[in-house]
């Protein structure tokens, strides 16, 4: 199984961390995806500025591309991330499980979400997420048993929850067993496929077909 955190080792984690010159007892929150405004980039850097202010010795590390094509006015820029001490940019990466792999937390302030497809894959990791109360991520996450969700574009809101956590080593580690329990449980990969396999029968047989 590709997100599995069970394929990191020990010294395989501290070798990312070192990439990335954080500390090895460093807290680590990770965001993924397309570092653009309607992620909620903005408010994330807001609120990671509040938690940094309070002297925490937490690590925020980005995942993705930057959308400089979106054509969004006040799209973010590098130098609004690196502004902020203790923020890393990895850029594209086709194996964000490695990150996900030293992460405490995983933050999606979205606007807006198909579906949380990262918040799936970082919960089968042990990961708990923070995020937007929105469509689509309220799907993802069990609101307080395996993340925390919080009104879209709040700041203080989203920095009050990943405080919380980053404070409650005990919850976070709690809220990110139950993820990945519920990750195994709904979204293993066999049990989806033999689900599709099985709706696919019953159209062919109301069909009339063998």
């Amino acid at each position: 199984m590709r997100f599995n955190p069970a394929r990191f080792s020990d010294d395989e984690r501290i070798a990312t961390r070192q990439t990335l010159a954080i500390p090895e007892k460093a807290p680590v929150i990770l965001f993924v995806g397309r570092i653009t405004a309607d992620k909620g980039v903005h408010e994330l850097l807001e609120a990671f500025r509040e938690i940094k202010a309070k002297q925490s010795r937490a690590h925020l590390v980005f995942v993705g591309r930057f959308d400089s094509d979106s054509g969004i006015k006040g799209e973010i820029c590098q130098d609004e991330i690196d502004s902020i001490r203790d923020t890393h940019i990895v850029g594209h990466t086709e194996c964000p499980e490695a990150y996900m792999a030293i992460a405490d937390i995983l933050c999606l302030p979205s606007y807006r979400e198909g579906f949380g497809t990262v918040v799936i894959e970082a919960a089968a990791m042990g990961v708990p997420t923070v995020g937007s109360d929105i469509y689509g991520l309220a799907d993802a996450v069990v609101n307080g048993e395996t993340g925390i969700l919080v009104p879209p574009r709040d700041s203080a809101a989203l920095a009050r929850a990943m405080s919380t956590l980053l404070a409650d080593e005990k919850q976070r580690v709690k809220m990110g067993c139950a993820a990945r329990q519920r990750t195994k449980m709904l979204f293993d990969a066999k049990l989806i496929n033999g689900k599709l396999i099985e709706e696919y029968g019953n159209l062919l047989r109301s069909a009339g077909k063998p």
